[in-house]
């Protein structure tokens, strides 16, 4: 699963520490890699309520010097600690720094952008909330533009070995299309991808010509092919580790012309398990 780095404002960890504030907020927060330095702790301490000094400090326990927690940056002495956190998620990507707007007012923010927890709340369509899970009914609309999705998928796709794609036309032509276009280049050789898929007419790839994609186009990729009998199946998903993507019309939604032309109804879960068709045969 995709972790994002973030960095927190005093606001922030306010709320954390008080449930009664915001009971939804940790729970999204606690994905993701939060930003740690020693100006930064001495800051949160000097802001939260002396009350929450103690289950502060075993938060800061908790995740620091672990990887999937936290990240630990150094601080530049002549600047304060709301400097040097701007700094840090200047470095990181997607620079996220989850903040009420008014507590960076004085501050030059450059590329950085606030995520409010209002618009956590609100499901507003930032970087923040695209890596969060669950994610329900994002709809694609028509005449957005490819590419933003597929380097979205691109980003979810990092680091994972095994992908499973169920989607019964993935190797009709404009499936075929717009799987080696916008899908394929975004996952790491060497994976393995499972595809479960049919093959009905003329519009579909053939079995000797699914053979020939896996030996030759999908050589850099361990690709098994799962054809199958059962027509009704209709649910579109990419199954990765942690997460499963359904795709409402299909990964065909980015259309190979480079603008999507059906509004497509996109729902990430976490840790669901997904119940994969009946082969009838393996290529």
């Amino acid at each position: 699963m995709y972790n994002l780095t973030v960095g927190l404002g005093s606001s922030i960890i306010g709320s954390i520490m008080n449930p009664f504030d915001d009971a939804n907020l940790y729970p999204k927060i606690k994905q993701h890699r939060v930003i740690l330095s020693p100006s930064l702790i001495e800051y949160y301490l000097s802001t939260v309520p002396e009350r929450y000094h103690d289950q502060l400090e075993l938060y800061f326990d908790s995740i620091a010097y672990n990887e999937e927690t936290s990240m630990s940056f150094k601080d530049i002495p002549e600047l304060d600690a709301r400097q040097n956190l701007i700094g840090f998620v200047d470095k990181v990507p997607m620079k996220v720094l989850v903040s009420q707007e008014e507590e960076f007012d004085s501050y030059k923010l450059g590329k950085v952008k606030i995520t409010t927890p209002e618009s956590i709340r609100n499901n507003d369509n930032n970087a923040f909330n695209r890596y969060t899970f669950p994610i329900v009914n994002h709809v694609a609309k028509a005449s957005e533009k490819c590419d933003f999705y597929a380097a979205w998928f691109g980003h979810l796709f990092e680091n994972e070995k095994n992908i499973t794609i169920i989607d019964r036309y993935l190797l009709a032509n404009n499936g075929r299309e717009s799987f080696e276009k916008y899908y394929l280049p975004r996952i790491t050789p060497g994976s393995r991808i499972d595809i479960y898929c049919s093959f009905e007419d003329s519009d579909f790839a053939s079995e000797n010509e699914i053979k020939a994609l896996i030996k030759k186009e999908y050589a850099k990729w361990n690709v098994h092919v799962y054809l199958c009998a059962d027509r009704d199946f209709h649910d579109r998903f990419i199954i990765l580790k942690d997460i499963q993507i359904s795709l409402g019309v299909g990964l065909s939604f980015l259309h190979p012309s480079g603008s999507i032309i059906k509004n497509c109804t996109i729902n990430i879960s976490k840790d669901r398990k997904i119940q994969t068709p009946k082969a009838k045969s393996v290529l």
